[in-house]
């Protein structure tokens, strides 16, 4: 058996060069991502920033393991940026999100695109720098241009991407890295951890509609009820009630990184 493989988790905050090793497009962590994904202009034009503002870099988290040379190997990533959601806010005042579930489908239209938008332009707006550089690329980051203005102290964290190096899938990394962004959203005070998802599945089965795939289920062990609130929301702008399975059905997603994402929430 071979042994267990020892990995340490770092911030961007605390280990910045550890990223330096993704500036090369031939790493595997580059690779990973299916080319439609690399195409897109959201990532393009506002990902730098995540890490070369140091207000963001915190939020930022590296895996990597010892390599025989004596250094360090990056394995994993995951990116993520608190935001300010008037609607939680509001949600807060009038009992929280128990009281209030209804508000949890008030989140961005537009997912991920518009919550790096709105993380990145309310970030700059805080720090009293200009986001005029910064392009609008969708209609709905262009209807959330007046909430990006607002520079209230974040109540949001949203996840962004996690990607683990192929061979290094199925260790728990992907959970460590989640957990990760629940604690530094704790550690901030911060409301809910929202993870934009794409169903790692979903393209096996094209001819079916993103409702009715996220809809799927199979039947599992009940889980533990949630202590921080994560909301899953698609990737694009579809809704689903993920945060409701197997409270009542003991049915879990069928798409496996949807149920890793639900198992993961309490």
């Amino acid at each position: 058996m071979e042994p267990p493989i020892q990995y340490q988790l770092q911030s961007a905050q605390t280990r910045l060069d550890i990223w330096y090793a993704l500036k090369e497009p031939s790493h595997p962590l580059n690779k990973a991502w299916p080319r439609f994904l690399k195409s897109n202009l959201t990532q393009k034009h506002f990902y730098d920033t995540l890490l070369e503002r140091p207000g963001l870099r915190r939020y930022q988290f590296a895996a990597t393991e010892p390599n025989p040379t004596g250094g360090e190997t990056l394995i994993a990533n995951g990116h993520s940026i608190p935001f300010f959601w008037p609607e939680l806010e509001e949600a807060r005042n009038t009992g929280g999100l128990p009281a209030n579930p209804h508000f949890l489908q008030r989140l961005l239209d537009g997912g991920w695109d518009t919550i790096v938008s709105r993380g990145v332009r309310q970030y700059l707006g805080r720090e009293a720098l200009s986001s005029s550089s910064l392009p609008v690329l969708t209609t709905d980051q262009e209807r959330d241009l007046m909430t990006c203005q607002v520079v209230h102290k974040p109540n949001a964290l949203s996840a962004l991407d996690i990607v683990v190096k192929e061979d290094r899938r199925r260790l728990g990394i992907a959970e460590r890295l989640i957990e990760a962004m629940k604690l530094v959203a704790q550690e901030e005070r911060l409301q809910i951890l929202v993870v934009p998802v794409r169903p790692t599945r979903k393209a096996d089965f094209p001819s079916v509609s993103m409702e009715d795939y996220v809809s799927r289920t199979h039947k599992v062990g009940e889980p533990k009820s949630p202590s921080t609130p994560i909301l899953l929301q698609p990737t694009d702008s579809s809704r689903c009630q993920l945060p409701g399975y197997a409270a009542a059905r003991h049915e879990l997603p069928f798409d496996p990184w949807l149920r890793k994402h639900v198992l993961l929430r309490g």
